[in-house]
């Protein structure tokens, strides 16, 4: 009798098992003899949107409409400044010495090692690779819907908000301004959205 009721319960629980979308496996000991069932069912995944493939990118003007932006090591400089101020002065500015001095090095790595392109349809991310550079982010113009740029005279921070990306919800993003700012609002007034309250582009 309690030989029929063990095996009674390994059936059950495998029939309640597929009955309820479980996947894994069952081992139970049955008469001194070891017994495993497997149970395997489909389980529905969510579908993850692929990013787009990377491709190595030329940074002189080879492709036609494309603008690499200059660097510009303006922030990092005001930055590590600070942190040299901080140290001279002593004290309590100590403290605020470091915070500003690893946020000045990090920016200026990335100076070195990020590109930010316009080509003749998108704006694209690029990071160094090997000996060359590769994208890893893009945005279509025509999916901004909107962008701002603190401040036009000493650009610091740039913000723009775009419909393509998490399945046409769109994202905002943020990123330091360590390039050639002037470049930088060019590009944007005249392959995005243009805006009268900033500077218009150069001719």
């Amino acid at each position: 009798r309690v030989l029929t009721l063990a095996r009674r319960t390994v059936k059950a629980g495998s029939q309640m098992g597929m009955r309820c979308g479980f996947v894994g496996s069952g081992t139970g000991w049955v008469g001194g003899s070891k017994r495993s069932a497997a149970v395997s069912v489909r389980v529905p995944v969510r579908p993850v949107r692929a990013r787009a493939a990377r491709r190595a990118v030329r940074m002189d003007a080879g492709e036609s409409g494309q603008v690499v932006l200059d660097q510009s090591y303006a922030i990092p400089a005001v930055l590590l400044g600070g942190t040299a101020v901080c140290l001279g002065v002593g004290d309590g500015w100590t403290v605020a010495a470091v915070p500003l001095g690893l946020l000045g090095v990090f920016l200026a790595v990335q100076t070195t090692v990020v590109r930010f392109i316009f080509t003749e349809s998108r704006l694209e991310v690029a990071k160094k690779s090997g000996d060359g550079f590769e994208t890893v982010r893009g945005w279509k113009y025509d999916d901004f819907t909107n962008w701002e740029l603190w401040w036009p005279g000493f650009p610091v921070l740039c913000y723009f908000k775009e419909k393509e990306s998490y399945e046409g919800r769109g994202s905002i993003h943020f990123f330091p301004v360590v390039f050639n700012g002037k470049q930088l609002l060019d590009n944007l007034q005249t392959r995005t959205i243009r805006k009268d309250s900033y500077p218009p582009p150069s001719e």
